[in-house]
């Protein structure tokens, strides 16, 4: 074979697996699907949820793949929630590789008690967000406030015009609020911090109460110099508290996403970036190396302290002093968990 006929074939294979190359990646974008499932009513919150349908937004619009959101108007019973999953999948196309998203953490609730309702391939199709110990062969990720949330103590109380602190509570059972509220509790306890605290309601309801917040306003303003919220779209009642008495009026720490541009009653927010998370979890799908757990927060960048313009100068070396600590306070919050499972 001649030296011209040799380069010939070496660069008609080279044409022939560039071609390749480039297209695979685009054939295989378009059967991957991601499909949604939201917490009842959940988008439009202007936090946690528009945020998470923003990260698959942005992979989508990046990649391709197709993408299915979907949010149940109404409260449903358990055996709903399973119907719809198998409704929903079952009207997928058969050729489409999926990614089943679960954005609330009483899905896995609803997981534990109807598992052998659902085909184990199923099961492992899906990602839980905010859990940690699910349970049931569905994989995790979970970005704990815990460090962020300890952080926010430690800042809270060394404003010197906060003197009494309240935490309020959605409920007192969901587990990643149980465990943002220790986190500030611990933080103010540092500084021997007394905090006082309240739920909204024994039932998911409190997510959902921004009415009834804002009518609580006047008697937590006659007692209280700042509020943490722990309370999903509940804390809209005390945003609008706040933009209408800006001059005599609690402090808001906002939550999920950073609220001071609401009103300047927010000095800073302890930030989830769940536009973020899922990316990076969309991100590692598509390249096939998901892993079945993933616990990811303040020390990898996925929760953040975020200040107000007109504090940001006062308070922020603050957050550079206590920031290792709040990290290591963090994994070490979670280390005793591992240790006592």
């Amino acid at each position: 074979m001649t030296n011209k006929n040799t380069l010939f074939i070496l660069c008609a294979l080279l044409c022939i697996v560039s071609m390749f190359s480039c297209s695979s990646p685009e054939n295989s974008y378009a059967k991957k699907r991601v499909i949604v499932f939201y917490g009842t009513d959940a988008l439009g919150d202007r936090s946690y949820a528009d945020n998470i349908r923003l990260g698959v937004d942005n992979m989508r619009n990046q990649y391709g793949f197709q993408v299915s959101h979907i949010c149940a108007k109404r409260p449903m019973r358990t055996e709903n929630y399973i119907e719809q999953f198998l409704d929903t999948l079952d009207r997928m196309n058969k050729d489409e590789e999926l990614l089943v998203l679960l954005c609330n953490s009483d899905f896995k609730r609803v997981l534990k008690e109807n598992i052998s309702k659902l085909p184990l391939d199923t099961m492992r199709q899906m990602l839980l967000l905010d859990s940690y110990d699910n349970g049931v062969p569905v994989k995790t990720i979970y970005a704990p406030l815990y460090g962020v949330s300890y952080m926010a103590g430690r800042i809270a109380s060394k404003m010197t015009d906060v003197k009494r602190i309240a935490i309020c509570q959605a409920n007192n059972f969901m587990e990643s609020m149980l465990e943002s509220a220790d986190g500030f509790r611990s933080g103010c306890a540092v500084s021997k911090k007394h905090v006082d605290e309240f739920c909204l309601s024994e039932t998911y309801d409190g997510f959902t109460m921004a009415d009834e917040v804002y009518e609580k306003c006047p008697e937590i303003n006659s007692q209280y110099d700042m509020v943490f919220p722990v309370c999903g779209a509940s804390i809209w009642g005390f945003m609008k508290w706040n933009q209408e008495n800006t001059e005599n009026s609690f402090y808001t720490i906002g939550m999920d996403v950073d609220m001071s541009p609401y009103t300047k009653r927010v000095p800073f927010s302890c930030v989830k970036r769940m536009d973020k998370l899922i990316e990076h979890a969309v991100e590692q799908w598509m390249k096939g190396c998901l892993p079945r757990r993933q616990i990811i927060g303040l020390e990898k960048g996925f929760t953040e302290i975020r200040f107000s313009d007109e504090l940001e100068r006062t308070l922020d070396p603050i957050y550079n002093a206590v920031l290792k600590e709040a990290i290591d306070e963090e994994n070490a919050y979670f280390f005793q968990i591992g240790e006592k499972k």
